[in-house]
């Protein structure tokens, strides 16, 4: 989709391929689109021209706008994620990569070293070990093993019969250290006795007993001391007859704060802060009420001037055209999307002289199982219509126009009430159709399916196919059953809130269904097509 903005900003301009942005009195911007992709072309031609197109093109244009800036904020997330998840991908590959290269570094080493077979820590451990003539055993061997070794001629002198140290342990010298221990052991602990008793003995003035309680008497009297004197500076503190207490002076700073709080929260100082909030609360609602006003007077200009345009459109001839025409656009991009040929000829007779019965003509293509089939439909918004007479119709729009398959399709708005919206009677079907409610296109979708198939099944009659026509028969009753269903849809709809999840599944299993068995009939057809050049069964 390509957008070319205009340089300068104009009002809106009424009609044309325009679209504008703003309300008449906010910013306004004119945008010239030109639209080529393929599926957004294609949504827009299903809203009539003019007007009505440019005001859906504003409001998805609105709506996608929003959208994608809500969506900002995640799309941002997103590909930081993104980002991260591949810098975590390459980190990780690179970090397998250098395990590797460690691994076969340390590898190698290893086997260089510790091989059992040829590696150099083996060789060496054999040569220091060897119980025969290894370099541990050698030096053993020279210094414990024999007789003369240093080890043996080292003890001889330390510790022999006649050594130094034997002559000090001999428990019977004068000289020895056994008795040297012995003497000093016991002075020792006599002087450690006498020290003791000394120390905790009363009449030693010195002694640790006697300062400590002369300590213990001399610091209880200060202690009593202490405590009466900041007894009494507490309890000065806390009286209100000194003005200079603390709790005189919180008192004092409570007032004050109690007295600012009530000059704040007062209506009767028009400089409080509640006087200036409530005249900013008055203001806003004032301007809010002013903005509803303007918006309820505009709302109401709008909606009156819809119902009387729909109400002249509902007394004049052209809504009925109107309803005819948007029923060939939309079963105009159905058929000619399967390749089938598409025709309005309500405005020209047909094969019975000066009739016009049948406004709508489908003839089915040449690559279908029953090519150059014909299908007419009549649009009707006329409520003196009934299912009688609407078969009627249909036989005589079958004839005028030499189809073979009728479809009638009723406006809603001119339906008789509790119509079901999908009814089949052989070769014709009955349809109720709202052209303003898109989520009703699905029973022009079943109609369009279940015409072609129909027409297969006549064409395919004396052809001996019974297993893909029975298919066909099966979808296209289970089409009219799903079908039925819409009715109840739309009342619950109507009546019960509370049945809205109730809905919603309901239509979504029957939209579901209805697009099966759509698939089913389209199979069944390719199959037919098929099956002209084989033999028959």
């Amino acid at each position: 989709m390509a957008i070319h903005t205009p340089n300068s900003t104009e009002a809106p301009r009424n009609g044309g391929n325009g679209a504008s942005a703003g309300t008449p009195d906010g910013p306004q911007l004119d945008l010239l689109l030109h639209v080529d992709d393929a599926q957004t072309v294609g949504l827009l031609l299903q809203i009539p021209s003019g007007r009505t197109r440019d005001d859906h093109a504003l409001t998805a244009l609105r709506i996608g706008a929003m959208a994608l800036e809500q969506a900002r904020g995640r799309i941002d997330s997103d590909a930081i994620r993104r980002e991260g998840d591949r810098l975590l991908e390459l980190l990780q590959g690179r970090l397998g990569e250098h395990a590797d290269r460690v691994n076969d570094r340390v590898n190698a080493t290893l086997r260089e070293y510790l091989d059992p077979q040829d590696g150099k820590f083996p060789e060496r451990l054999r040569r220091l070990v060897d119980p025969r003539d290894g370099e541990l055993r050698q030096v053993l061997d020279s210094a414990v093993a024999s007789e003369g070794s240093t080890l043996a001629g080292t003890l001889r002198a330390f510790l022999g019969a006649d050594s130094e140290i034997m002559r000090v342990l001999d428990p019977a010298g004068a000289t020895g250290v056994v008795r040297a221990v012995e003497e000093a052991v016991v002075s020792r602990v006599n002087a450690g006795r006498d020290a003791l008793l000394r120390e905790f003995s009363l009449d030693n003035e010195q002694g640790a007993l006697r300062r400590l309680v002369g300590e213990v008497e001399a610091r209880h009297g200060k202690l009593a001391e202490a405590i009466d004197r900041k007894l009494g500076e507490v309890v000065a503190e806390f009286s209100l007859d000194d003005e200079g207490s603390a709790l005189s002076r919180m008192a004092k700073q409570l007032e004050q704060t109690q007295d600012a709080l009530d000059s704040q929260l007062s209506l009767d100082n028009a400089e409080s802060a509640l006087s200036r909030l409530l005249g900013v609360l008055t203001k806003a609602l004032a301007e809010a009420e002013e903005r509803n006003a303007a918006f309820r007077e505009n709302l109401s200009k709008v909606v009156g001037e819809l119902a009387v345009r729909k109400a002249a459109e509902a007394r004049s001839t052209t809504h009925g055209l109107a309803f005819e025409e948007a029923l060939g656009e939309q079963i105009r991009r159905r058929v000619e999307a399967v390749g089938d040929v598409f025709e309005h000829v309500g405005s020209r007779p047909g094969l019975i002289q000066r009739c016009k019965k049948g406004d709508l003509v489908v003839t089915l293509g040449p690559e279908t199982a029953a090519p150059g089939a014909r299908v007419v439909l009549e649009a009707k918004e006329d409520a003196s219509f009934d299912v009688a007479r609407a078969r009627e119709e249909l036989d005589q729009a079958r004839k005028n126009r030499g189809a073979g398959v009728a479809v009638f399709v009723w406006s809603a708005q001119s339906a008789p009430k509790g119509t079901p919206v999908f009814q089949r009677f052989d070769n014709d079907l009955v349809l109720v159709w709202d052209a303003d409610d898109a989520a009703t296109d699905v029973v022009l979708d079943a109609a369009v399916s279940v015409a072609r198939a129909l027409c297969v099944r006549e064409a395919r009659a004396a052809a001996r196919t019974e297993e893909e026509i029975a298919d066909i028969e099966l979808a296209t009753l289970e089409i009219e059953r799903r079908l039925k269903g819409y009715d109840e849809i739309q009342t619950w709809a109507s009546t019960i809130r509370s049945n809205a999840e109730k809905i919603a599944d309901r239509a979504r299993k029957d939209a579901e269904a209805v697009t099966k068995l759509v698939q089913q009939i389209h199979d069944a057809s390719a199959k037919l097509r098929t099956d002209e050049s084989t033999p028959s069964r």
